[in-house]
């Protein structure tokens, strides 16, 4: 029980990390695709 309580936590913080890396790359995937639809 501890130790899905503990991965799960750490899934838990992986996902904010990992939200936080998408939400500063977010401007930036825009900006990428918008160059890829403008050929």
């Amino acid at each position: 029980m501890r130790q899905t309580a503990i991965l799960s936590n750490l899934a838990e913080l992986a996902l904010q990390r990992n939200w936080q890396v998408i939400m500063h790359l977010f401007p930036y995937a825009g900006w990428l695709m918008s160059l890829g639809t403008n050929d």
